[in-house]
């Protein structure tokens, strides 16, 4: 399954247009204490498609992961899966992936509902240490993961040389670019990021078969 990824930056998505390209969708529904523009006007407009969404936040070390975890939580609802968003850092106050679990813990508590991360490889590695990181690696082992790792290959054997960070041994989301499609697909931005999901977490009734992506083609990832 391709899909795209969308927040305010895509302006308003024509979601008659969007429904016709794909058969989901994930919105940003918020940063730090404060929703997202376009988060109301995405979810009204993917309900009245008929178009099954996912949602997550963008984590922000300048405010509290409990305020964080609140404002997530209260748009929660409707949400097919819903993630965090760890990719950069302000170096205030609350900042390092104990802060950032700590925030995902608190969504689940708060929703009922599992939450996976998305962020990538280099950025991850670069800012968690397995040693000091010891519990959060051993939470998130447990949660789906969504990687951002580039590439204008986007083929079989591009998938291949996608690397994995520990504590994950797979990925359930790739994040493989941000394609001119955005007025192909319905939003008023040029680009627009696009996934494909390899994983199977979602229920039958909304991940069609992955054969078509990839037929008859043994996926491994490269683990560090």
């Amino acid at each position: 399954m391709k899909f795209p990824d969308v927040s305010h930056w895509q302006g308003d998505v024509n979601f008659d247009v969007m429904k016709s390209k794909t058969d989901y969708i994930i919105f940003k529904a918020s940063q730090g204490g404060f929703p997202d523009p376009k988060i109301t006007r995405n979810k009204w407009e993917a309900k009245r498609v008929g178009l099954p969404y996912g949602l997550y936040h963008f984590y922000d070390d300048r405010v509290s992961p409990s305020r964080q975890a609140e404002t997530f939580a209260s748009l929660a609802s409707g949400a097919v899966e819903l993630w965090c968003d760890w990719e950069s850092s302000y170096s205030s106050e609350f900042a390092g992936l104990k802060n950032v679990v700590s925030f995902m813990e608190r969504v689940e508590e708060l929703t009922g509902k599992s939450v996976g991360m998305y962020t990538g490889y280099y950025w991850f590695l670069g800012n968690s240490s397995a040693i000091t990181n010891a519990s959060q690696y051993r939470y998130l082992a447990d949660r789906p993961l969504w990687l951002a790792w580039y590439t204008n290959d986007f083929t079989p054997k591009e998938i291949e040389r996608v690397r994995i960070p520990k504590p994950w041994t797979k990925m359930e989301i790739w994040q493989y670019g941000t394609p001119s499609l955005g007025a192909e697909m319905g939003a008023e931005s040029i680009e627009i990021d696009m996934n494909l999901r390899v994983g199977n977490t979602l229920p039958e009734s909304v991940v069609p078969s992955l054969e078509a992506n990839f037929a008859g083609v043994r996926v491994e990832y490269r683990k560090v």
